[in-house]
């Protein structure tokens, strides 16, 4: 593997590969300033075996793998051939990112390669926020301090899923703190929970919403989902994506008016 530098190298390596003029595959959408992140801690590694560049984020104990070929023909060859190379024991994790038609051939490859099915999101959006949204009176939901977030991170490493949710770094979340984009609930000098989101454009991306298994039942979740909202108002959509699996969760989202929708996240996992 070899280290990824700019965001320059890799548009150019995917150049390289759509110019084969197939039906070109991808589970490859981070944007220029999130790899410029990665370019900065030293996350991003690479690989162009046959048709298929792969590129790989280090992310504690484990990969998360990336790729663009130019079919799926050349995926599945390039795959096996990857795997036959691999000699190291962390853990890689890939997303297949599509609708069901999409996702089943690039699986099969993944998986006739020795990958496992790990878990499996569904994407859930909301195009309205509601009219009568108006800033709470609840002076315990605030903008997150560096101080903060020390405690977010801790509570995302021990209650949300490495492997399929991607759980943000420390610096990630300075950076969020620094975008006004995490709100706490705190009482008594306790965060209790919070919810962390990104306004892209005209599209707002809810990425976490949590509130202390000590604490629920106390409507801090739908306080915090409200002043999402507030913070949300000018954007057209709003995006989520939730474990399938989850029943209850998917129950609350939709009685906020999230809807699934036919994406999915298929994640594999793949050990040595």
């Amino acid at each position: 593997m070899n280290k990824v530098n700019s965001y320059q190298e890799i548009v150019s390596k995917i150049s390289e590969i759509r110019n084969y003029k197939k039906k070109y595959i991808t589970n490859f959408y981070l944007d220029e300033a999130r790899c410029n992140f990665l370019f900065e801690e030293n996350c991003l590694f690479s690989a162009l075996i046959g048709e298929t560049y792969f590129i790989f984020q280090i992310d504690d104990n484990f990969y998360h793998l990336y790729y663009c070929s130019s079919d799926n023909e050349s995926l599945k060859s390039d795959i096996k051939s990857f795997i036959d190379q691999y000699h190291e024991n962390k853990i890689i994790m890939v997303d297949i990112i599509g609708n069901e038609e999409q996702i089943v051939p690039v699986k099969t490859n993944f998986m006739e390669s020795g990958f496992t099915s790990y878990q499996l999101l569904n994407r859930m959006s909301k195009v309205t926020i509601p009219d009568d949204i108006v800033e709470l009176e609840d002076k315990n939901i605030i903008s997150a301090t560096n101080k903060d977030i020390v405690v977010v991170k801790n509570y995302l490493d021990e209650f949300f899923d490495k492997y399929s949710e991607q759980i943000p770094t420390l610096k990630e979340l300075q950076i969020w703190t620094k975008e006004d984009s995490i709100l706490v609930y705190k009482k008594n000098n306790v965060i209790l929970g919070f919810i962390i989101f990104e306004i892209k454009g005209v599209t707002s991306y809810l990425r976490y919403w949590f509130v202390h298994p000590e604490y629920r039942e106390n409507k801090i979740g739908a306080k915090l989902l409200k002043e999402y909202f507030l913070k949300s108002k000018n954007t057209k959509r709003q995006l989520f994506w939730v474990i399938t699996s989850n029943e209850n969760a998917i129950k609350r989202y939709v009685h906020y008016g999230f809807l699934p929708e036919k994406i999915y996240d298929e994640i594999l996992m793949y050990k040595k």
